[in-house]
Parts: C-alpha cells; structure tokens; sequence
C-alpha cells in the first residue's frame, strides 16, 4: 500500500519468481493463478481503514496486476491459468461481500486446474459419462 505499492508488487513478484525457480527443479509443473473477478463494491477483511479509499479502484488494479504478473510469469517460465477471464461472466457465484466465491465456483477452479495440470504433462481427460436417462 501507498505510493510506491505498484514498484514494490513488481519487484516482489520478480523476488517471488527468480527464488522459487531457483528452489524448484525443472520437471515441477509451476502453475500461476491470475486473481479472479472483484466486485465494485468490496466488503473484507483485508480492506483495512487505511487504504479503504482504494476500494473503488480495485476491481480495475486486479486486471493491470493480473496483466503485470501473467508476463511475468510467463516470462520465467510458470504455466499461467487466467482465472479472471474464466470467471468474467459467472458473477453470479460470487459472495455477497464481492471478493469470495461459492461453492460451485470453487468446484470449477478445481476443475480448471487439474484439466490445465493434465494438459501440460500431456494427459488426455476423457469426457465425463452422460447423466443416467440421455
């Protein structure tokens, strides 16, 4: 937070990045999620005093940070899945304090990453079968 928070985020993230694929060794599949969805108006814990008053811009600051760290990523070569883009138009799952996610949603998200996890060690998920009575 505070006037040099965006320098600080990008040099954490180059920190985070340059440590971790020091640390993990090259046949470890990385996998990079992208923040999802805010709502305009936010209710949480996180949203200390201090910096309430960036509330009304964070739902945009997700998308540039989520912009900055898929490149990022990218770059040092961790798998990205773009959470934000699967979740733009399901709102509906989203909590009323406008930062959580339902059950279903999760359900998804585990769904996305085990399908982007099978895809990049080349596993090929078979369809489900169909419901009893199709």
């Amino acid at each position: 937070y505070g006037p040099e928070c965006l320098e600080q985020y990008k040099e954490n993230l180059h920190k985070f990045f340059s440590q971790i694929k020091a640390l993990v060794g090259r046949e470890c599949l990385m996998l990079w999620t992208l923040a999802m969805p805010l709502a305009k108006k936010i209710k949480g814990g996180f949203l200390v005093p201090e910096v309430s008053h960036l509330a009304p811009s964070l739902c945009y600051d997700i998308i540039e940070a989520n912009f900055y760290c898929s490149q990022l990523a990218d770059a040092y070569g961790l798998d990205v899945l773009d959470l934000h883009f699967h979740f733009r138009f399901s709102l509906q799952h989203r909590m009323p304090d406008g930062v959580h996610w339902d059950a279903l949603a999760h359900r998804r998200i585990s769904s996305l990453l085990l399908g982007h996890a099978a895809d990049a060690w080349g596993v090929h998920l078979h369809a489900p079968p169909p419901h009893p009575g199709q």
